[in-house]
Protein backbone atom coordinates (compact mmCIF):
# COMPACT_ATOMS: atom_id res chain seq x y z
CA UNK A 1 0.00 0.00 0.00
CA UNK A 2 2.82 2.38 0.77
CA UNK A 3 4.24 1.86 -2.75
CA UNK A 4 0.88 2.59 -4.43
CA UNK A 5 0.44 5.73 -2.34
CA UNK A 6 3.92 6.84 -3.24
CA UNK A 7 3.21 6.41 -6.97
CA UNK A 8 -0.01 8.37 -6.67
CA UNK A 9 1.83 11.11 -4.82
CA UNK A 10 4.48 11.26 -7.54
CA UNK A 11 1.80 11.40 -10.27
CA UNK A 12 -0.04 14.20 -8.50
CA UNK A 13 3.18 16.13 -8.01
CA UNK A 14 4.06 15.70 -11.67
CA UNK A 15 0.59 16.86 -12.74
CA UNK A 16 0.80 19.87 -10.44
CA UNK A 17 4.24 20.70 -11.80
CA UNK A 18 2.95 20.52 -15.39
CA UNK A 19 0.01 22.78 -14.58
CA UNK A 20 2.26 25.32 -12.90
CA UNK A 21 4.65 25.26 -15.87
CA UNK A 22 1.75 25.86 -18.29
CA UNK A 23 0.45 28.67 -16.09
CA UNK A 24 3.77 30.49 -16.09
CA UNK A 25 4.19 29.97 -19.83
CA UNK A 26 0.80 31.56 -20.45
CA UNK A 27 1.28 34.31 -17.89
CA UNK A 28 2.99 36.87 -20.22
CA UNK A 29 0.14 36.63 -22.69
CA UNK A 30 -2.48 36.82 -19.95
CA UNK A 31 -0.82 39.83 -18.34
CA UNK A 32 -0.61 41.94 -21.52
CA UNK A 33 -2.48 45.21 -21.21
CA UNK A 34 -4.39 47.01 -23.93
CA UNK A 35 -3.16 50.53 -24.64
CA UNK A 36 -5.55 53.00 -26.29
CA UNK A 37 -3.95 55.30 -28.85
CA UNK A 38 -5.44 57.99 -31.10
CA UNK A 39 -4.49 59.09 -34.59
CA UNK A 40 -6.26 60.51 -37.64
CA UNK A 41 -6.96 59.95 -41.31
CA UNK A 42 -6.00 62.03 -44.33
CA UNK A 43 -2.27 61.95 -43.58
CA UNK A 44 -0.96 59.39 -46.04
CA UNK A 45 1.52 57.70 -46.12
CA UNK A 46 2.03 58.25 -42.39
CA UNK A 47 -1.41 57.42 -41.02
CA UNK A 48 -4.74 56.60 -42.59
CA UNK A 49 -7.22 53.83 -41.83
CA UNK A 50 -7.25 52.70 -45.48
CA UNK A 51 -3.49 51.98 -45.58
CA UNK A 52 -1.84 48.64 -44.73
CA UNK A 53 -1.26 48.56 -40.95
CA UNK A 54 -2.81 52.03 -40.83
CA UNK A 55 0.18 53.76 -42.42
CA UNK A 56 3.91 54.09 -41.81
CA UNK A 57 3.93 55.89 -38.44
CA UNK A 58 1.00 53.79 -37.20
CA UNK A 59 2.95 50.63 -38.05
CA UNK A 60 6.04 51.90 -36.22
CA UNK A 61 4.12 52.98 -33.11
CA UNK A 62 2.21 49.69 -33.02
CA UNK A 63 5.43 47.72 -33.33
CA UNK A 64 7.01 49.66 -30.46
CA UNK A 65 4.09 49.11 -28.10
CA UNK A 66 3.98 45.41 -28.91
CA UNK A 67 7.67 45.23 -28.04
CA UNK A 68 6.81 46.98 -24.77
CA UNK A 69 4.35 44.19 -23.98
CA UNK A 70 1.12 46.01 -24.83
CA UNK A 71 -1.72 45.27 -27.21
CA UNK A 72 -2.21 48.56 -29.13
CA UNK A 73 -5.81 49.56 -29.77
CA UNK A 74 -5.78 52.45 -32.25
CA UNK A 75 -8.75 54.71 -32.91
CA UNK A 76 -9.00 57.02 -35.93
CA UNK A 77 -10.63 60.33 -35.05
CA UNK A 78 -10.68 63.84 -36.41
CA UNK A 79 -7.36 65.49 -35.59
CA UNK A 80 -8.96 68.08 -33.32
CA UNK A 81 -10.98 65.51 -31.37
CA UNK A 82 -8.10 63.04 -31.06
CA UNK A 83 -5.81 65.78 -29.78
CA UNK A 84 -8.29 67.09 -27.19
CA UNK A 85 -9.17 63.63 -25.88
CA UNK A 86 -5.49 62.70 -25.66
CA UNK A 87 -4.77 65.92 -23.77
CA UNK A 88 -7.51 64.91 -21.31
CA UNK A 89 -5.78 61.50 -20.93
CA UNK A 90 -8.70 59.60 -22.49
CA UNK A 91 -5.98 57.96 -24.62
CA UNK A 92 -2.52 56.88 -23.57
CA UNK A 93 -1.12 58.97 -26.42
CA UNK A 94 -1.52 60.19 -29.97
CA UNK A 95 0.58 60.59 -33.12
CA UNK A 96 2.15 61.85 -35.33
CA UNK A 97 2.72 65.43 -34.18
CA UNK A 98 5.23 68.20 -34.81
CA UNK A 99 6.63 70.07 -31.80
CA UNK A 100 5.17 73.51 -31.18
CA UNK A 101 5.41 75.70 -28.06
CA UNK A 102 1.67 75.34 -27.43
CA UNK A 103 1.77 71.55 -27.60
CA UNK A 104 4.81 71.37 -25.34
CA UNK A 105 2.73 72.99 -22.60
CA UNK A 106 0.43 69.97 -22.43
CA UNK A 107 2.35 67.00 -23.86
CA UNK A 108 5.60 65.10 -23.55
CA UNK A 109 7.18 64.32 -26.92
CA UNK A 110 9.00 61.17 -27.96
CA UNK A 111 12.23 61.23 -29.91
CA UNK A 112 11.59 61.92 -33.63
CA UNK A 113 10.11 58.91 -35.40
CA UNK A 114 10.60 60.40 -38.87
CA UNK A 115 11.85 63.75 -40.22
CA UNK A 116 9.83 65.66 -42.78
CA UNK A 117 10.50 68.71 -44.98
CA UNK A 118 7.62 71.12 -45.58
CA UNK A 119 7.27 73.05 -48.84
CA UNK A 120 4.56 75.01 -50.63
CA UNK A 121 2.49 73.25 -53.29
CA UNK A 122 1.23 75.51 -56.08
CA UNK A 123 -0.43 74.98 -59.47
CA UNK A 124 2.04 73.83 -62.11
CA UNK A 125 1.40 76.92 -64.27
CA UNK A 126 1.57 79.33 -61.33
CA UNK A 127 4.09 82.16 -61.58
CA UNK A 128 4.63 82.16 -57.79
CA UNK A 129 8.26 82.15 -56.68
CA UNK A 130 9.59 81.90 -53.14
CA UNK A 131 13.03 83.46 -52.92
CA UNK A 132 12.01 85.76 -50.06
CA UNK A 133 8.97 86.05 -47.83
CA UNK A 134 7.84 89.20 -49.64
CA UNK A 135 7.31 87.12 -52.81
CA UNK A 136 4.19 85.69 -51.16
CA UNK A 137 2.62 89.05 -50.27
CA UNK A 138 -1.16 88.97 -50.66
CA UNK A 139 -1.43 85.22 -51.38
CA UNK A 140 -3.73 82.81 -49.57
CA UNK A 141 -2.53 79.52 -48.08
CA UNK A 142 -4.62 76.54 -47.03
CA UNK A 143 -4.07 74.20 -44.10
CA UNK A 144 -6.75 72.00 -42.49
CA UNK A 145 -8.06 72.31 -38.97
CA UNK A 146 -5.94 70.31 -36.54
CA UNK A 147 -2.71 70.82 -38.51
CA UNK A 148 0.01 72.91 -36.88
CA UNK A 149 0.80 76.37 -38.25
CA UNK A 150 4.37 76.73 -36.97
CA UNK A 151 5.82 76.53 -40.50
CA UNK A 152 3.82 79.56 -41.71
CA UNK A 153 3.15 81.39 -38.43
CA UNK A 154 5.67 84.15 -39.14
CA UNK A 155 4.11 84.80 -42.55
CA UNK A 156 0.70 85.03 -40.88
CA UNK A 157 1.92 87.26 -38.05
CA UNK A 158 3.50 89.70 -40.51
CA UNK A 159 0.34 89.81 -42.61
CA UNK A 160 2.13 88.50 -45.70
CA UNK A 161 -0.35 85.69 -46.40
CA UNK A 162 -3.96 84.89 -45.53
CA UNK A 163 -5.19 81.46 -44.44
CA UNK A 164 -8.12 79.15 -45.19
CA UNK A 165 -8.80 76.18 -42.86
CA UNK A 166 -11.14 73.48 -44.23
CA UNK A 167 -11.54 70.07 -42.59
CA UNK A 168 -9.21 67.99 -44.78
CA UNK A 169 -6.01 68.27 -46.77
CA UNK A 170 -7.87 66.98 -49.81
CA UNK A 171 -10.14 70.03 -49.57
CA UNK A 172 -7.06 72.27 -49.61
CA UNK A 173 -5.79 70.74 -52.83
CA UNK A 174 -9.22 70.96 -54.44
CA UNK A 175 -9.35 74.65 -53.50
CA UNK A 176 -5.86 75.07 -54.98
CA UNK A 177 -6.97 73.33 -58.17
CA UNK A 178 -9.96 75.70 -58.45
CA UNK A 179 -7.84 78.80 -57.76
CA UNK A 180 -9.53 79.59 -54.45
CA UNK A 181 -6.17 79.49 -52.66
CA UNK A 182 -2.62 79.98 -53.93
CA UNK A 183 -0.49 77.81 -51.63
CA UNK A 184 -0.71 74.57 -49.69
CA UNK A 185 2.11 74.12 -47.14
CA UNK A 186 2.66 70.42 -46.46
CA UNK A 187 5.49 67.89 -46.59
CA UNK A 188 5.95 66.35 -50.01
CA UNK A 189 5.11 62.76 -49.03
CA UNK A 190 1.65 63.73 -47.80
CA UNK A 191 1.10 66.26 -50.57
CA UNK A 192 1.72 63.89 -53.44
CA UNK A 193 -0.43 61.20 -51.81
CA UNK A 194 -3.33 63.66 -51.69
CA UNK A 195 -2.72 64.69 -55.30
CA UNK A 196 -3.07 61.05 -56.38
CA UNK A 197 -6.47 60.88 -54.69
CA UNK A 198 -7.94 63.91 -56.42
CA UNK A 199 -6.63 63.63 -59.97
CA UNK A 200 -4.41 60.58 -60.37
CA UNK A 201 -1.36 62.39 -61.74
CA UNK A 202 1.22 64.91 -60.64
CA UNK A 203 1.11 67.20 -63.67
CA UNK A 204 -1.33 69.74 -62.25
CA UNK A 205 0.84 70.76 -59.27
CA UNK A 206 4.44 71.50 -58.38
CA UNK A 207 6.37 72.33 -55.22
CA UNK A 208 8.36 75.50 -54.62
CA UNK A 209 12.04 74.73 -54.17
CA UNK A 210 12.64 76.71 -51.00
CA UNK A 211 11.62 74.71 -47.92
CA UNK A 212 9.59 76.12 -45.04
CA UNK A 213 10.58 73.79 -42.24
CA UNK A 214 12.41 70.56 -41.45
CA UNK A 215 11.03 68.88 -38.39
CA UNK A 216 10.30 65.56 -36.72
CA UNK A 217 7.09 63.60 -36.32
CA UNK A 218 6.56 62.42 -32.74
CA UNK A 219 4.43 60.27 -30.48
CA UNK A 220 3.02 62.44 -27.67
CA UNK A 221 1.61 61.72 -24.20
CA UNK A 222 -0.45 64.09 -22.08
CA UNK A 223 1.27 65.43 -18.98
CA UNK A 224 -1.87 64.41 -17.07
CA UNK A 225 -0.76 60.75 -17.21
CA UNK A 226 1.02 59.84 -13.97
CA UNK A 227 3.33 57.37 -15.74
CA UNK A 228 3.88 59.44 -18.90
CA UNK A 229 7.66 59.87 -18.58
CA UNK A 230 8.27 56.22 -17.74
CA UNK A 231 6.21 55.09 -20.72
CA UNK A 232 7.94 57.59 -23.00
CA UNK A 233 11.42 56.46 -21.87
CA UNK A 234 10.54 52.86 -22.72
CA UNK A 235 9.11 54.00 -26.06
CA UNK A 236 12.31 55.90 -26.89
CA UNK A 237 14.52 52.95 -25.91
CA UNK A 238 12.79 50.62 -28.38
CA UNK A 239 12.71 53.34 -31.05
CA UNK A 240 16.49 53.66 -30.70
CA UNK A 241 16.88 49.88 -30.95
CA UNK A 242 14.83 49.92 -34.17
CA UNK A 243 17.13 52.59 -35.59
CA UNK A 244 20.19 50.52 -34.74
CA UNK A 245 18.97 47.13 -35.97
CA UNK A 246 17.45 48.44 -39.22
CA UNK A 247 13.86 47.46 -38.44
CA UNK A 248 12.76 51.10 -38.55
CA UNK A 249 14.17 51.54 -42.06
CA UNK A 250 12.50 48.29 -43.08
CA UNK A 251 9.06 49.67 -42.20
CA UNK A 252 9.79 53.09 -43.74
CA UNK A 253 10.89 51.52 -47.02
CA UNK A 254 7.63 49.62 -47.31
CA UNK A 255 5.80 52.93 -47.63
CA UNK A 256 8.32 55.32 -49.19
CA UNK A 257 10.46 53.19 -51.51
CA UNK A 258 8.29 54.16 -54.49
CA UNK A 259 8.97 57.86 -53.80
Amino acid sequence: MMVIKSKRTVMRAALLSSMLTLFFLLQPALSQQTVRLATGNDYKPFTDKSLPQGGMITAIVSHIFKKMGYIPEIEYLSWDRGYVLSEQAAFQGTFPYVKTPERLDDFYFSDPIFTIVTRFFVLADSDVVFQSDSDLQGLTACKPLGYHLSDIQTLLDWGIIDLQRPNTMESCFRMLKLGRVDLVPINEHVGWEVVKQIQGEKGLFRVLERSLQETGLHFIISKQHHDALDLLNRFNTILEQMLEDGSLDHIVNQYLSRD
